[in-house]
């Protein structure tokens, strides 16, 4: 393999000069220098170092995905899209993926001296929450980051999220469309934009002259005893409630609500409709395949990547929070209710 030396003694040049047309750096070379030493490193298949590149731009070309997720968080429908997505954008801009996650946070202090110690020049942060001790390390060292899906808008933090109020309303919004009144919500009842979507549904609800009863908003995690599962059939085991479809805050809360109604012997969408927020993969797999909000999760991977490196490139442009779009995926767990 060819070392930047052979290009050099190829071209007649003094390795230095071929060193700032390859990094692109700002010197005296002229335009017919430039075009005579790229011609060389074509022909000779030249490919240069990734280091030697970062450290010439005082770079590492490295990007921190951190999360607070310690379980398997390549496996998961929405963080192993958007992963995807990051990774792919990274590769194609010859950058390395650095991962930080899970048992780091045993001790946050440390984590905090761990991320800012240099090896990456930017961060992609994935929590639901945005983590104020972690936003002023990286701030006071003058660290690129990005929150992606916080569901938090801090002054002077750029972050990249869908309109999380405005999904809830959406799809509640078309569930109200299709006839239902007696709509049940279940959300984490913690995260940020859960709560959000939930106060999304609330407006739907309030808009379409339909009071909101208390009794039909739960909570519910990705736990067995305290699932989407077992709220699904806490609300329709209670016939007074009267409920003919759930809105939940998430695709994999909503899956769970739709196998937790069919094991009751509920048919959906003819007995209960369900509908969900993200478009990830447990929609498509879901029996029957489930109605959502899409929100193009790997291209979301994709572009956070590219608005990190931008904001590396150009590290004094203003903060600014982006609104990532979605739209509605109608399948088949959405249908009239029977009484109407």
């Amino acid at each position: 393999m060819p070392t930047i030396e052979d290009v050099a003694k190829a071209c007649g040049m003094a390795k230095s000069t071929v060193s700032r047309v390859i990094n692109n750096s700002q010197g005296n070379v002229s335009a017919r220098t430039r075009e005579h030493v790229m011609k060389v490193v074509r022909e000779m298949n030249f490919q240069p170092s990734a280091m030697a590149q970062g450290l010439s731009k005082q770079r590492s070309n490295m990007i921190g995905i951190v999360t607070r997720n310690a379980n398997h968080l390549l496996t998961d429908g929405y963080y192993g899209s958007v992963i995807n997505g990051i990774a792919d954008a990274a590769a194609a801009a010859n950058q390395v993926v650095a991962l930080y996650q899970g048992v780091i946070w045993k001790d946050e202090a440390k984590t905090q001296l761990t991320l800012v110690n240099g090896w990456c020049d930017g961060f992609l942060i994935l929590m639901a929450n945005q983590d104020a001790a972690l936003s002023s390390a990286l701030l006071a060292h003058g660290i690129p980051f990005l929150y992606v899906n916080s569901g938090d808008l801090v002054d002077g933090i750029m972050s990249i999220d869908i309109d999380n109020a405005d999904a809830g309303y959406k799809m509640t919004r078309h569930l109200i469309e299709h006839g239902h009144r007696r709509i049940a919500c279940i959300h984490t009842g913690v995260d940020q934009f859960s709560i959000e979507r939930r106060d999304g549904y609330k407006r739907a609800l309030q808009e379409a002259g339909i009071e909101c009863d208390e009794r039909l908003v739960v909570t519910a995690f990705y736990k067995p005893e305290i699932s989407g599962y077992e709220r699904a059939q806490e609300l329709l085991r209670n016939t007074s409630l009267g409920i003919t479809a759930i809105f939940a805050a998430t695709d994999v809360l909503a899956t769970d609500a739709v196998y937790g109604a069919k094991d009751m012997g509920f048919h959906v969408p003819d007995d209960i409709s369900v509908v969900g927020i993200n478009d990830t993969a447990e929609a498509l797999r879901c029996n029957p395949p489930l109605t959502t909000l899409s929100q193009s999760v790997e291209e979301l991977g994709v572009n956070a990547v590219n608005v990190l490196l931008d904001r590396i490139a150009r590290p004094t442009q203003p903060s600014r929070h982006i609104t990532w779009p979605t739209r509605l995926v109608e399948r088949e767990t959405v249908a009239p209710p029977k009484n109407r």
